[in-house]
């Protein structure tokens, strides 16, 4: 029988000669079939952390509580908002950050202080590229 094509949660077997659960691969110490699968369930396992398939890496609740991914709502939502948790929103741009904000004259001036739009540098690297993506499909 050749090998078969098995689900993301499954690895062929070839002594078996079918698909096999990776969550029964989880707990030996040789389980290079499943990594991601077992790195997946052990990041489920601790509190306050998930998955992110894109990075394939655990990621904690905390870093994303202000703008938490579904998997961390439970986490985000009991936790209490005090002033250490708003930093990031109130506080001053932190490292790679750009603040803008207008004076009187309605220019923009950069600064440390005020409040205004405060965009990381990757931020603006990714909404540049989609304003001349954009640019791209309407005048061409």
């Amino acid at each position: 029988m050749a090998m078969a094509f098995c689900p993301k949660d499954q690895y062929w077997d070839s002594s078996r000669k079918s698909c096999v659960s990776c969550a029964l691969t989880c707990s030996q110490r040789s389980q290079r079939t499943c990594t991601d699968f077992c790195k997946f369930i052990n990041c489920r396992k601790e509190q306050g952390r998930y998955y992110d398939h894109l990075l394939g890496a655990c990621v904690s609740c905390d870093s994303t509580c202000t703008q938490h991914p579904q998997q961390c709502a439970h986490f985000c939502e009991k936790r209490p908002r005090s002033q250490a948790n708003l930093q990031p929103e109130l506080g001053r741009p932190q490292a790679g950050e750009v603040e803008v904000r207008s004076d009187n004259s309605g220019r923009h001036q950069g600064s440390e202080h005020g409040p205004g739009l405060r965009l990381s540098s990757d931020q603006l690297t990714l909404y540049c590229t989609l304003g001349v993506c954009l640019c791209a499909i309407f005048c061409c």
